[in-house]
């Protein structure tokens, strides 16, 4: 009897989402949940990984075993980031915080994008980003630009707008496209850039839709939801199977 051999499968940490009782009632008796929306999930197994929805973790160690253990990680759209995290006052009641996620991604982040590991931000993701590097947030896309038609109506798996990629950018080359057509959910968006992140895509209106690191070996955040398109739709797929390629390429070399 031959041995089976196993293709190793890069974990990939996904973070949650968080939903008050207010807003999830029907799903929950116990106060607060937590979870991820199953676009991420399927689009990271799609692409070859195995994602791992990542909870609010406290505990330093906890947090030190998820870092070591994680090929990547996605960071999820959601809620707003506070603030305070980046030297401002809340301004408009549009804003939803979760301070627990916050606290969180804030810990968390910053050990994981030391270790040099793949990270694909989106949504929130690429605002929690930007902040954690130094950048800043406008807080309110309406009410400080005028701008509106980035929060779409359902259903949320068609363009609405287009976004002009940097021709020397990862993303334009993992996307086979210099001009991308996206979805567009968010109120909000990067404002100052963060420390050595280069914006290299934006919206006809001149809203920022894409930064990259630029020294990371991997890091590429978006401003719209990707994990909403199906795979027959276009190519957003390509941009998972890039991210998660890296995973894997990375965890084969560091093993040796």
């Amino acid at each position: 009897m031959s041995a089976t051999t196993t293709r190793r499968v890069p974990i990939i940490g996904v973070t949650a989402a968080w939903a008050d009782t207010s807003r999830a009632s029907s799903l929950s008796r116990s106060g607060d949940i937590l979870y991820g929306e199953s676009g991420y999930l399927k689009h990271i197994e799609n692409a070859g990984g195995a994602p791992l929805l990542l909870s609010f973790l406290r505990d330093d160690s906890a947090i030190q075993s998820a870092v070591r253990t994680l090929a990547g990680l996605l960071l999820t759209g959601g809620e707003d980031v506070h603030p305070r995290r980046y030297g401002q006052e809340l301004l408009y009641e549009s804003c939803i915080i979760s301070e627990l996620r916050d606290e969180f991604e804030f810990r968390f982040v910053p050990e994981f994008l030391r270790t040099g590991k793949p990270v694909l931000a989106i949504c929130r993701g690429l605002q929690l980003v930007n902040v954690v590097l130094g950048g800043t947030l406008i807080q309110d896309l309406p009410a400080q630009t005028g701008i509106v038609h980035h929060a779409q109506q359902a259903p949320f798996n068609r363009a609405v707008h287009s976004v002009q990629l940097r021709e020397d950018s990862r993303l334009a080359r993992s996307l086979k496209s210099t001009i991308v057509s996206v979805n567009s959910t968010h109120h909000q968006a990067a404002e100052r850039v963060g420390e050595s992140l280069r914006e290299v895509g934006r919206s006809e209106e001149g809203v920022i839709e894409a930064l990259e690191h630029e020294s990371h070996p991997y890091l590429v955040a978006v401003q719209w939801h990707p994990e909403r398109f199906g795979v027959e739709q276009n190519s957003h797929h390509l941009l998972f199977e890039d991210f998660v390629r890296a995973c894997s390429e990375m965890e084969a070399s560091a093993s040796g």
